[in-house]
């Protein structure tokens, strides 16, 4: 007896009947080849002395007489239904959820394949395009998918690299030129030098640059060379709109300045109008101020220098004043007696960001920057002996930020009064950058105004946190929703290491939050040892 499948299921029936039919196919398969090497054994068998042997049963042998006579029906049933099954599943394909999607959709998904840390950047586009006709032509025919040249020390590092290459078309290329850490080659090696000659045939189409370069190679001296290669095809116009060049935790402090990106810095800078700079690890290069279109500026992890001052990055900041972003991360420069103080401006800064920085680069950017649009602020340093009164002042300078972080709490009451200065900040943001030690929220959040943030409605958390913190957070998110004129609190995410924090504690602010009708959003997330640890969304927009 068969059952009518309800609309619902019509799908899953064709589907079911297509893995039957290939079962069935199978098996006709597996019939008919171990009916062949029986009879192949048979022959054999009739040649040399018997023992006992179930071929010659009887039985056995008028079923194998009646299967062979069957035979020439079953290859021709076999056909029938191998056409039947090639037509239901070229169908079923078609119809399939996942190739109904447009191609701008399958595209998006090919770039959200998650690559494993010690793959290539391309290992989920060169797995996409291996899965089926569609697909590989989809891909093949997207140059931005391939458009990433890389050359760490790796296997099949350069045929990669010219797979890329070819596939990306005319699509602008990022090009990462790095090594293994572990890895020490001498100058002119032959890697380098297949690396270097394999990505400058792309130079023309250069977008992204990244450098991570040792005291001992030469990678850094492919910026010269690509200055180099565009002057002699006479293009006026390049591609390249962002450089990163970075150093090793292991080399930052002891490096000395190198004079071979030193001097690609200052011919890149000359004929490049560079929108995008990240230095990371290595001393405030000399060339910097030369980059005068840079949009964003990234320095990090700057080590302390002699030769550098607070001047030489007044000298960067007065250059680029058409910067909308800058962040200074674990920047180490110091203040001379002689340092001018006067303000810079900068009308399109929007983003700022000065964390874990020596007190001279905290007191510099906010004494002296004027931004008038700025939007984003994020500011802290390891301890929470910041200048209050000076960084309280910079917020009363800047009324336009929405978004307002600290990497650590304020020291003192005088930042927290002038928070009600800033009437559009819409998230909050505590902890961050690094800063694993509990924020000590119940200071800080108790210490603001009533009546500040007036639009304010996210709060981010991203620190250790204690018991006391996570009161603090609760009654601040009372309190919002009791005070006239201030929006309530909607986003809550805690992204915290919790070992000061009971599970059972755990359970029970979960509990508190899913009762909060004015919290919409909730995201948990708790780092452990290793970086391991549980994620949760309790509740979704």
């Amino acid at each position: 007896m068969h059952t009518r499948p309800i609309p619902s299921l019509r799908s899953s029936a064709v589907f079911n009947l297509k893995d039957h039919v290939g079962t069935l196919l199978a098996a006709i398969q597996d019939v008919t080849s171990t009916f062949s090497s029986i009879l192949d054994d048979q022959h054999y068998n009739a040649t040399h002395s018997r023992s006992f042997n179930p071929y010659y049963d009887v039985h056995i042998q008028g079923a194998f007489s009646r299967l062979q006579t069957a035979l020439p029906s079953i290859f021709s049933i076999e056909a029938d239904m191998r056409a039947v099954f090639q037509t239901i599943n070229d169908r079923c394909n078609f119809i399939s959820p996942i190739n109904r999607l447009p191609d701008e959709i399958l595209l998006y998904i090919f770039k959200l394949i998650p690559v494993q840390q010690d793959q290539y950047r391309v290992s989920g586009t060169l797995l996409a395009s291996s899965v089926c006709g569609r697909w590989r032509a989809l891909a093949l025919g997207t140059g931005s998918l391939w458009a990433t040249l890389e050359f760490p020390t790796r296997a099949h590092t350069h045929q990669i690299a010219e797979l890329c290459l070819s596939r990306s078309l005319e699509s602008g290329l990022d090009v990462y030129l790095g090594r293994e850490r572990e890895k020490r080659c001498g100058k002119n090696s032959l890697p380098d030098l297949l690396s270097h000659s394999t990505a400058l045939r792309g130079a023309a189409r250069w977008r992204n640059l990244t450098i991570e370069y040792h005291d001992c190679d030469n990678a850094v001296a492919v910026i010269s060379q690509y200055v180099a290669a565009m002057e002699e095809s006479g293009m006026e116009k390049t591609c390249l709109q962002s450089l990163t060049v970075t150093a090793p935790d292991s080399l930052s402090a002891g490096i000395v300045r190198n004079q071979v990106l030193e001097q690609g810095l200052h011919d890149l800078a000359r004929a490049v109008p560079l929108g995008t700079l990240c230095l990371d690890g290595i001393f405030l290069p000399r060339a910097t101020p030369q980059f005068r279109h840079l949009a964003h500026l990234t320095l990090k992890n700057t080590p302390p220098d002699t030769d550098s001052s607070i001047s030489q990055l007044r000298c960067v900041l007065t250059a680029c004043t058409g910067l909308r972003s800058l962040v200074l991360e674990n920047v180490d420069l110091r203040r001379r007696d002689d340092d001018p103080r006067s303000p810079i401006f900068l009308p399109d800064l929007q983003t700022l960001s000065v964390t874990m920085s020596s007190k001279a680069v905290h007191a510099f950017i906010t004494t002296c920057i004027l931004a008038p649009n700025l939007q984003n602020l994020r500011i802290g340093t390891y301890n929470s002996d910041i200048a209050d009164d000076v960084t309280a002042q910079f917020l009363k300078r800047h009324t336009s930020i929405r978004v307002l972080g600290f990497t650590s709490p304020p020291a003192d009451l005088t930042l927290s009064a002038s928070l009600s200065a800033l009437p559009h900040v819409q998230t909050l943001m505590l902890g961050g950058v690094g800063n694993t030690m509990s924020f000590y929220g119940k200071d800080f959040l108790a210490d603001i105004p009533p009546h500040a943030f007036p639009e304010l409605h996210e709060v981010h958390i991203e620190t250790g946190i204690a018991l006391s913190d996570v009161e603090a957070l609760k009654e601040f998110i009372i309190s919002r929703s009791r005070t006239p004129g201030t929006s309530p609190i909607r986003t809550v995410s805690l992204i915290c290491n919790w070992k000061y924090v009971a599970p059972f504690d755990v359970e029970v602010l979960k509990a508190w939050f899913d009762e909060r009708t004015d919290v919409s959003s909730v995201h948990f997330e708790k780092l452990g040892n290793g970086g391991e640890g549980w994620k949760t969304a309790l509740k979704r927009l």
